[in-house]
């Protein structure tokens, strides 16, 4: 298995967290039956080139194959994935809210699915196989510093000072929470409530 990882340019950091690659050639071994991925507040715009993989939302059951272009939104329960020897996956994790400064429709509408991105995002690059991880990644970054909507990217900032000023005095969300709930509704897609729920679950595994 080739894992590649790489972290955005210094422009889309505030709204990326990374870039990242999997691949496993024809006669590769996956060293697992089904990956869990839990709870998670964070979206990914993924390109496979290889074979199909599966993904499976809250249960074990209901796996669907995915290849193509993919925005995963967050999810608030488990996505689980089986892979097999050819899968080529490369992708874009956003921070918290980040994907919302390149959306022109809602972002709840991207929540605990899997879509088609190119219903989405408009005018998404081609990207094959043979241009190598860096030439991927400096094709995807041009493309997304070209998508960036200015009024998207004043809330998402807004929502992000108001998270700090919250961190450092709690008295914020008693006076503010009518403003941060509507910004958090409006730039991740959830309620304060369930996003705090999100990051418990995440905390609590981090202690196993």
């Amino acid at each position: 298995m080739i894992i590649e990882y790489r972290k955005p340019s210094e422009e889309l950091a505030p709204f990326l967290d990374h870039l990242w690659e999997k691949q496993v050639d024809d006669s590769g071994i996956i060293p697992y039956d089904i990956e869990t991925i839990f709870p998670e507040d964070q979206s990914v715009l993924t390109y496979s080139f290889g074979k199909d993989y599966f993904r499976s939302h809250a249960n074990t059951e209901s796996f669907k194959s995915i290849n193509g272009v993919q925005l995963e939104g967050l999810h608030q329960a488990p996505n689980f994935y089986k892979h097999q020897p050819g899968i080529h996956i490369f992708g874009v994790k956003f921070r918290v809210g980040g994907l919302f400064a390149f959306l022109p429709s809602p972002i709840s509408a991207t929540n605990n699915v899997s879509t088609d991105a190119h219903l989405l995002l408009p005018n998404l690059p081609i990207l094959t196989a043979d241009l190598g991880f860096d030439k991927r990644c400096e094709i995807i970054e041009a493309y997304l510093l070209e998508q960036i909507v200015e009024k998207q990217v004043k809330k998402y900032l807004k929502l992000l000072l108001m998270l700090q000023e919250l961190e450092s005095d709690a008295n914020v969300m008693s006076n503010s929470y009518k403003t941060l709930s509507r910004l958090f509704i409006e730039v991740i897609g959830i309620s304060p409530k369930e996003y705090i729920q999100i990051k418990r679950i995440n905390q609590s595994l981090a202690l196993f």
